[in-house]
């Protein structure tokens, strides 16, 4: 018999009634079923969970049994009495709700409630008992974003009330912290979807590629006593910021000069190696020149350079993180041969210099008839090279500022650098060749 016709048909009787009011009008506490079948099964097992999260806790009710899923932020009561409805209401127990039951069980959310709170409870089939469920105010959280020594740091605030006294805390979450025990009770999430998950999980690095808004909460705690239970906090959210983009620094291929600069660092990729981190601290360290580090093999003029990639960023500081990495990587540096480019003297005091290949060479003159190895012309950024297009020829004089060419007189050349061609992008980047020789012949 429902709560109603049991009292309409006491008071027809004359019984005397006390006050009690059922306002059917709603403040918002949602009523809901889940696992119907569960509930079943839990009801004819003496009521027992139907659910490992729902952590049964103590109330003054021979009836009544309450459990919650202090996680998810779910009640679920069970009655003996197989009661239709139970109705909850304030500690002024003056306004009662009415909660649908199915064979004595009923879900209710709790995540409305936002301030200390006294949930009364009873049922239709037992009105004589009031169960209570005393509710602490959920704790509140504040994080902050910053960067310390260019590391990412979230700074989590806590405030709680005990005994009606607010208390404030902090937990600091860096790549190191994340598994402290004083972290442990931190949940989070990406945005405002998604399920809630450990601290330990949470990777701050990860999320500063593009940036990102993440959520933050201190996890609810159960005990079978509600003075040991907190509901989870309310949610914090915090922005984490998108590193720096990468620096544009390139390296010029006709110096063979990395272009880093004070402030930022590169790493060296090799097949054979991986270096560590060097940093430039000071000018003098800026623009190395390929053949001066020590991890890429060759020199790039009498031995070639091997396959590389560069990466180099912008070196973090005590207030930003480090930049995005700019890569920049060349293939094993090309060899040269002697066939390839010829040097013709002619009658009329000239030299005739032939291009006999698909690709641009450049050239320079010995300055004596003294220099004729790679190693002894002392080749540096500063040397100066002139271009012969693909399948060209040129005529140049056969005197210059220091020498007049004979056969005896050494003309160093190699391929001019290509570039990228989005056109054609099998043809990729690729640095100036090793050097080679060539000597005039009549």
């Amino acid at each position: 018999m429902g709560f109603w016709q049991k009292y309409k048909n006491g008071f027809l009787k004359g019984a005397a009634v006390t006050g009690f009011i059922i306002a059917l009008a709603g403040v918002g506490v949602t009523a809901y079923h889940r696992f119907p079948a569960e509930a079943e099964g839990a009801q004819q097992q003496g009521a027992a969970q139907s659910d490992e999260n729902y952590k049964q806790v103590t109330v003054s009710s021979s009836s009544i049994k309450a459990y919650i899923d202090w996680d998810q932020q779910d009640l679920k009561l069970v009655s003996s009495k197989k009661d239709n409805y139970f109705y909850i209401s304030d500690s002024k127990m003056k306004t009662w709700e009415e909660v649908d039951a199915k064979e004595g069980i009923a879900y209710i959310d709790l995540s409305w409630i936002t301030k200390q709170y006294d949930l009364n409870i009873r049922g239709d089939e037992s009105m004589n008992e009031t169960a209570t469920l005393s509710f602490k105010a959920p704790r509140t959280v504040k994080a902050k974003y910053a960067l310390a020594d260019g590391e990412p740091k979230i700074t989590v605030t806590v405030t709680e009330t005990i005994d009606k006294k607010k208390t404030t805390s902090e937990i600091v979450l860096t790549s190191s912290t994340a598994n402290s025990a004083s972290a442990a009770s931190i949940q989070w999430r990406k945005g405002t979807v998604g399920s809630w998950q450990s601290v330990d999980t949470l990777d701050i690095q990860k999320f500063m590629t593009k940036g990102a808004t993440i959520n933050l909460r201190l996890k609810g705690e159960s005990s079978s006593d509600m003075s040991g239970c907190q509901l989870p906090s309310k949610v914090a959210s915090v922005k984490i910021t998108k590193k720096a983009k990468a620096p544009s620094t390139k390296i010029d291929p006709a110096k063979l000069v990395l272009g880093v600069k004070k402030g930022q660092e590169y790493m060296v990729i090799t097949n054979t190696t991986r270096t560590g981190i060097t940093s430039i601290t000071d000018k003098s360290q800026a623009s190395p020149a390929l053949k001066d580090i020590p991890s890429i093999e060759g020199d790039g003029y009498e031995k070639p350079l091997e396959a590389f990639s560069v990466k180099i960023r912008t070196a973090a500081t005590q207030k930003k993180a480090a930049s995005a990495w700019n890569v920049i990587s060349y293939p094993a540096q090309r060899t040269v041969a002697g066939n390839e480019f010829t040097a013709k003297l002619t009658d009329d005091g000239k030299v005739t210099l032939t291009n006999n290949t698909a690709n641009n060479i450049e050239y320079f003159v010995a300055e004596t008839n003294l220099i004729n190895s790679v190693k002894t012309a002392n080749i540096t950024q500063k040397t100066k090279w002139t271009t012969v297009k693909a399948m060209k020829s040129k005529s140049i004089s056969a005197t210059t500022k220091t020498v007049i060419v004979s056969s005896g007189t050494a003309i160093f050349f190699r391929y001019a650098q290509e570039k990228d061609n989005a056109k054609t992008p099998e043809n990729e980047a690729a640095l100036p060749s090793a050097v080679g020789i060539v000597h005039p012949t009549k």
